[in-house]
């Protein structure tokens, strides 16, 4: 998948990810219209993204060997939890060798509906 690929809805992304990634994405998607009320879906910067109050809320993608989230940045309280993945500015990335960290993933999406929240 080029950079330059455009999708209209997250589905469509989806369909163009391999069958670990979309699994582990349609895991997170799952997760986040849970825990999240009102969140709505699109695709942003070519890749699926929840908003929330219309505004870019959370981006996820998959990658050969990994899934990423990125705008989590309100990351600092789950530090010592994040310090085994791959971190960066607003970016967590979990490997595809390893077990998907759902409840991890929770956390952090609670933490960013907060911080949204309190920024509206």
């Amino acid at each position: 998948m080029g950079a330059e690929a455009k999708f209209a809805t997250i589905d469509d992304y989806l369909q163009t990810v391999g069958s670990e990634g979309r699994a582990r994405l349609e895991a997170i998607r799952q997760l986040v219209t849970e825990e999240v009320p009102g969140v709505t879906e699109a695709v942003s910067y070519g890749i699926p993204t929840f908003r929330l109050a219309g505004k870019n809320f959370l981006h996820m993608a998959a990658y050969k060997k990994h899934v990423g989230l990125y705008g989590a940045s309100t990351m600092a309280p789950l530090a010592a939890e994040l310090e085994r993945y791959r971190t960066g500015k607003g970016t967590l990335q979990f490997p595809l060798s390893e077990p998907l960290p759902l409840e991890l993933i929770r956390r952090i999406v609670s933490l960013r509906a907060g911080d949204h929240e309190a920024h509206r």
